[in-house]
């Protein structure tokens, strides 16, 4: 018993080292790894070298007008005189429409599709915004331009002044373009990868929750505020975020750190 236990003793350490290099390598974990690494790195690469070309091929706006190009109104070709300040206001002015449009309908939207509607009809509905949300953005902007524009400019605009004319917004002449327009646009363009976002991160959220809020009775308008609020939360904001740029997830933390703030939400839902 003695010289078993002695041998035993003697393996076990051997048999809990770590793999060599040569056996992973053989075994494909570590040529996995490598190719994943080199991938992540040559995204790194390519973004780097994007931001040194265009710092490098800018450098005579850079010694004429300095920083002053992104604050200067003036766009002037014939005096040699550019400013980027009308440009950035308009893309922030537009950005934010499009979100104060786009956010309230493509997150209602996604908790009907991934709680309320029936199965069959949340797929179908769901394959046709995976599509409209695959649609190059040049799509988009001729479809402003063909129907939006005219919408704006002989429905909607008037209808708007005549209501809101009083205030400085809707005070000037009605030609159908503006930030209105464009911020409409852009809302049409980002609702549908919001709600498939949306969509995706409300149907990942584990099913105790749901199970547990059910059996405290809770009514279904706090069910879907529990779950969307606490369970889905931080990925919301990705999808916002990634609507905003496109119009214009990192988790962030441990295992432990996960596990315990799934159990603090089922915990609430529980009672």
């Amino acid at each position: 018993m003695s010289a078993t236990s002695t041998t035993f003793g003697h393996e076990a350490p051997h048999s809990a080292e770590p793999r060599s290099f040569l056996r992973r390598l053989r075994g494909g974990d570590e040529i996995a790894h490598v190719i994943t690494l080199v991938f992540a790195a040559g995204i790194l690469l390519i973004t780097s070298l994007l931001v040194f070309e265009l710092w490098r091929e800018s450098h005579l706006s850079r010694a004429k007008f300095g920083w002053l190009f992104f604050v200067t109104k003036v766009w002037d070709p014939v005096f040699d005189n550019y400013g980027a300040a009308p440009f950035i206001y308009g893309t922030l002015v537009t950005s934010a429409i499009a979100l104060i449009i786009a956010v309230p309908l493509g997150l209602a939207s996604a908790i009907f599709l991934s709680e309320l509607a029936p199965r069959k009809m949340s797929d179908i509905v769901s394959f046709l915004i995976d599509l409209l949300a695959a649609v190059p953005s040049v799509i988009y902007g001729l479809l402003g331009i063909f129907v939006v524009v005219p919408l704006m400019r002989n429905h909607i605009g008037p209808a708007l002044k005549s209501a809101f004319g009083w205030t400085p917004l809707f005070s000037g002449p009605n030609y159908g373009v503006g930030f209105l327009t464009a911020g409409l646009v852009l809302a049409i363009m980002v609702v549908p990868y919001i709600i498939s976002v949306s969509r995706e991160v409300l149907l990942t959220v584990p099913r105790d929750q749901r199970e547990a809020a059910l059996t405290r009775r809770y009514t279904m308008g706090s069910h879907l505020e529990g779950r969307c609020t606490l369970g889905a939360h931080r990925h919301h904001g990705l999808g916002v975020s990634g609507a905003g740029a496109r119009a214009g997830g990192d988790d962030g933390g441990h295992h432990g750190d996960r596990q315990r703030r799934r159990d603090q939400r089922v915990a609430f839902f529980a009672g």
